[in-house]
């Protein structure tokens, strides 16, 4: 039987599982999680998406250490597939909730990114003990039309815990991910005082990138057989690597990356080609391949960032880079202004088959 994935809590169960409730003559799942936590209050029970048992659920991690813009990337995300160019390729989505709570806490904070009012969001503040949850809806046109429902939990795990190997492994949910969404802030990078130019706006201290880099690979390599261990194999699960606030250093760079609210051409003009041979990486994979490697070569010029060139070369098989921005400052305030963020969201669907 096909077994499915909580978007809250990621318990898998089977349809036949579910709880099953009836509410005003319509028939509801809730997740048949029954565990407790430290304080006997359930793990779980939540309602499930109307759609849920017609879909796929994949979980995707957004990791990376204090500062380097998770939330603000979620929320992003949230606002291009509800009006962004990412619709160019029939990829359309909204935030689902699982509970008053969570979606008046959510409200909150989209409020406070409207209104130029942006906190920094701390490892107690709530965002990181709720499930980011997303429906997206894909629509393939053509010779085999269709339109797909995929449920994305992401999980806005908070950037202090990165720094400790223990809270990563116990609190955390990257052995369960389909995919990673991994953040870099510029400041991380060796040759950052190179490669900025004149910009250095939302930048903050954050955390060491060794720290967190080894930390999410021993804690992701800690779920494989130690067969697996012994001869090095590398980590399969596509990595997004980010680097966020790219206006800091795209002068740097030789590439444009695009407006997710407005270029509607980019996406338009590098749609995939053929969508019945996927090995056929032309379209938009192209596109994002000459991205990736562009900021790796730039990045990694003179030897500049060797433990993230090592790290990342030697235990990683499916990875590219990209340059996102998710906010912008105008006259002392700030704002959602997603660029490049489609890319890596692109990248990660059609590599783990949804796309």
């Amino acid at each position: 039987m096909k077994k499915y994935k909580c978007p809250y809590c990621l318990h898998e169960f089977t349809k036949e599982e579910a709880i099953k409730v009836n509410k005003n003559g319509l028939t509801l799942y809730k997740c048949p999680n029954d565990a407790k936590d430290s304080e006997n209050r359930p793990l779980c029970g939540k309602t499930l998406p109307l759609r849920f048992f017609e879909s796929e659920s994949k979980v995707i991690s957004l990791v990376g250490g204090v500062g380097v813009g998770k939330t603000y990337f979620f929320m992003a995300l949230k606002r291009i597939l509800e009006r962004g160019a990412i619709n160019e390729l029939g990829v359309t989505g909204n935030m689902f909730f699982g509970d008053e709570e969570s979606e008046n806490y959510f409200n909150q904070i989209l409020y406070q990114f409207d209104s130029g009012k942006i906190d920094a969001t701390k490892k107690d503040a709530g965002v990181e003990k709720r499930a980011l949850g997303l429906e997206i809806h894909i629509e393939r046109k053509g010779l085999f039309r269709s339109n797909r429902i995929i449920y994305l939990s992401f999980f806005d795990n908070p950037g202090e815990g990165f720094n400790n190997a223990n809270y990563v492994y116990e609190k955390m949910n990257l052995r369960q991910s389909d995919a990673v969404i991994f953040l870099i802030s510029p400041e991380q990078l060796e040759n950052y005082d190179t490669l900025t130019k004149s910009n250095r706006k939302g930048i903050i201290t954050s955390s060491p990138i060794a720290d967190v880099l080894n930390n999410v690979i021993n804690v992701i390599q800690s779920g494989q057989s130690q067969l697996k261990r012994i001869f090095g194999h590398k980590i399969k699960i596509p990595f997004a690597f980010c680097i966020s606030k790219f206006d800091n250093i795209k002068e740097s760079f030789s590439i444009n990356i695009p407006d997710d609210l407005l270029d509607h051409d980019f996406l338009a003009n590098n749609k995939f080609k053929s969508k019945l041979m996927q090995e056929e990486e032309n379209g938009i994979i192209t596109r994002i391949n000459e991205v990736s490697n562009s900021i790796e070569g730039i990045v990694y010029t003179k030897s500049q960032n060797t433990y993230l060139k090592k790290r990342i070369r030697s235990n990683f098989s499916e990875y590219r880079y990209f340059g996102v921005e998710s906010i912008e400052f105008e006259d002392g305030e700030a704002g959602l202004a997603p660029k490049g963020i489609s890319l890596p969201l692109i990248w990660v669907l059609h590599t783990i088959k949804q796309l």
